[in-house]
């Protein structure tokens, strides 16, 4: 991810508007889907870019948000961005409808 982050600094984007994209809830070692969905949270960490985690409510995210605020205070990091994720219903987030409601 430093990668690619590299080159599009190089090109001009500045890291405070790039955000990596790890999966938060399968990030983590002996995760079952670790192997084919994606790289532990620290991946997500690098000077050119501001840290982005899936957050669908599944595995680690089931109960919250806990472990991205860990890996979080763990790199001294304040900003991250929620780069893929949904309403999972009513016991977990309010409907798309109700979400859209708020929007001005």
């Amino acid at each position: 991810m430093a990668s690619w982050a590299r080159g599009l600094a190089g090109a001009g984007l500045p890291p405070d508007r790039l955000y990596t994209h790890v999966a938060a809830s399968a990030a983590y070692e002996g995760a079952p889907a670790l192997d084919f969905t994606n790289a532990p949270l620290w991946v997500a960490f690098n000077e050119l870019s501001r840290p982005g985690f899936t957050t669908y409510p599944w595995e680690r995210l089931r109960d919250g948000l806990d472990p991205i605020y860990q890996e979080l205070a763990a790199h001294g990091s304040t900003h991250w961005g929620g780069t893929e994720s949904a309403p999972m219903g009513a016991a977990r987030a309010p409907s798309y409808a109700a979400l859209a409601a708020t929007c001005v």
